[in-house]
């Protein structure tokens, strides 16, 4: 079943019957709605695809320690992927956000390989001038022990000019906490069943964001169930024209790991309405799901500016009352009210304006969401709030905030 005989190479990496094999494989867990990964997970509900077994009961991963023994099935996959293949690597670390100082989790990400002929096709070379200038970086690789740790690689990228090769300083450590090896052939095979899936119907994607948090995201590329959930087809061809397309391996982020999809039930005011999903860490697809489309015509980006403006308007000791209904609704406002239900001081309105704004730059659109709902089911302190820009303009002049960023509105999913 595991034939792993070298023939020739694409860009992709080898083509052998264990590649043929795998593609296959995963293309069929991205129809039957399951994530996969090689080895680490990230979330339990991950297919582990190193424990594919034969009829024999033999793993893909026992087969590959026959190839490095005493490796674990972890190792030995990612030696065996990076020596003939392009891999997308991906290693845990933290980021320092700008405004608080605070770490978050984040992930190193690159591609990888240890083959010269799959380097040179990245870059469209004359593999005589790529090995001249890039083979001695990776060329003590078949002289690795079975159980070595680190091993030397190629990083494959871009830059302004196109397609680049560098050559790290150090080995690459394969036994980094949380470190994933996918081969890229893999990867290409899920998104390419996945893109055929949503062309066709809504699907609920639940993935791993890179802070760590669960993210569920209806999506759909169909045009015509699109306009019929919208209306708009203003907003629908804004969303597809900004939506990944198909062609995987010309994608510039392909070494990000996400691509950019329509969130069905996004506002018609959020910019290009696409989010990004990061198909390396999916858990789970639903198909033929019905999409909540409760706030596909809210200006999200508008709300936190609107409640700044009510609450402006409001008297203090109505302040204080707001205050205690956004605790009892699940609001976290622990800067201004104790648990015992008072307050810590006398609440103004811009003190509940910072924590709003707080809020907005921690939680994003889940705040945005939340806060509109508890503006529209409040009329008392929210009169006449639609949630809609016409809506607002009545009581709190808006002005052209509306985003036209939809790069950074979709990145929001990554972090």
């Amino acid at each position: 079943m595991f034939e792993v005989e070298d023939l020739e190479y694409d860009l992709l990496g080898v083509r052998n019957g264990l590649r043929n094999l795998l593609e296959g494989y995963v293309a069929g867990l991205a129809k039957e709605g399951v994530g996969f990964t090689f080895g680490q997970k990230v979330h339990s509900s991950q297919m582990n695809v190193l424990r594919l077994a034969d009829g024999s009961g033999i793993t893909l991963g026992d087969k590959l320690v026959d190839f490095y023994e005493g490796s674990s099935p972890n190792l030995a996959a990612a030696k065996y992927f990076l020596r003939d293949y392009l891999c997308y690597v991906e290693i845990p670390t933290f980021r320092t956000e700008r405004e608080t100082g605070a770490k978050k989790a984040s992930y190193n990400k690159f591609l990888a390989t240890s083959s010269i002929d799959v380097a040179n096709l990245w870059i469209e070379g004359n593999i005589e001038e790529t090995v001249k200038k890039y083979y001695s970086t990776i060329s003590s690789y078949d002289d690795l022990e079975s159980d070595d740790v680190s091993v030397p690689i190629l990083k494959l990228g871009r830059n302004k000019s196109g397609k680049t090769i560098t050559r790290p300083r150090s080995y690459l450590d394969l036994e980094q906490k949380g470190i994933r090896v996918v081969p890229v052939f893999a990867l290409k095979s899920y998104v390419d069943s996945l893109y055929r899936s949503i062309s066709k119907d809504v699907a609920r994607v639940t993935f791993i964001k890179d802070n760590g948090s669960e993210r569920v995201l209806d999506t759909c590329l169909s045009e015509d169930i699109l306009s019929e959930l919208y209306k708009d087809s203003g907003f629908v061809g804004s969303m597809l024209e900004y939506a990944y397309d198909g062609r995987f391996l010309e994608s510039n982020v392909i070494d990000r790991g996400y691509i950019r999809v329509p969130e069905v039930g996004a506002s018609v005011y959020d910019g290009s309405g696409v989010r990004a999903i990061s198909y390396t860490r999916i858990v789970s697809v639903e198909y033929g799901v019905e999409p909540d489309m409760e706030f596909a015509s809210v200006d999200l980006d508008g709300v936190v500016f609107a409640f700044s403006g009510y609450v402006n308007k409001l008297a203090s000791r109505e302040l204080g009352r707001l205050a205690n209904a956004l605790v009892l609704e699940g609001f976290d406002l622990s800067s201004l009210v104790n648990a015992d239900g008072s307050h810590k001081f006398v609440i103004d309105a811009v003190q509940l304006e910072s924590w709003a704004d707080i809020q907005n730059r921690i939680l994003s659109t889940t705040f945005q969401r939340v806060l509109a709902l508890f503006m529209m089911t409040n009329p008392n302190w929210f009169p006449n709030y639609t949630g809609e820009r016409k809506g607002l303009s009545s009581e709190v002049e808006v002005g052209s905030s509306g985003s036209s960023d939809g790069i950074l509105q979709e990145l929001d999913d990554l972090f």
